[in-house]
């Protein structure tokens, strides 16, 4: 039987291998070490740990996880879910569905949520049938700085 619990610093290393594992599979076919997945999720946790929640079977075996932080928006709050998994043994049995429902609950079911997501994936699919649609008033910009002597808004 799969429940949903808080997740705790503990369950961090394992989810870490897990998120490790998920990333080096097609599409993404990220190199992802333990450590560096690990620390990765930390940071979100250490954010907001009462937005990090793991699905678990019998004796505490993780199965999979979301990772989200919540702040005051213009009415409610934001929720932005920065990463959910499930290991390939257990997916397409709802957990992902129930993880992003239990915490949106935890946070508030007037919280809007938002994320980051690939477009054409899986898992782009997977949040169109949760509700979520692309942004009609943001998009996604990306890279490195091109101008080292770019401080505070100001050229200098």
């Amino acid at each position: 039987m799969i429940t949903i619990r808080q997740c705790t610093k503990k369950d961090l290393p394992p989810c870490g291998a897990f998120l490790r594992q998920i990333y080096a599979e097609p599409p993404y076919c990220e190199n992802w070490s333990e450590e560096r997945a690990t620390a990765y999720l930390e940071s979100f946790f250490h954010i907001d740990p009462q937005g990090a929640l793991v699905a678990v079977e019998g004796d505490n075996e993780i199965v999979g996880a979301v990772f989200g932080y919540s702040y005051p928006w213009q009415t409610g709050s934001m929720l932005f879910l920065q990463e959910l998994f499930v290991t390939i043994y257990y997916r397409r049995r709802g957990i992902a569905g129930d993880l992003v429902r239990q915490l949106v609950e935890k946070k508030g079911t007037n919280s809007h949520v938002a994320l980051i997501v690939r477009e054409g994936t899986v898992a782009a699919r997977f949040y169109e049938k949760l509700g979520l649609s692309k942004s009609q008033f943001y998009e996604l910009r990306s890279g490195r700085l091109n101008r080292p002597d770019f401080r505070g808004g100001h050229l200098v």
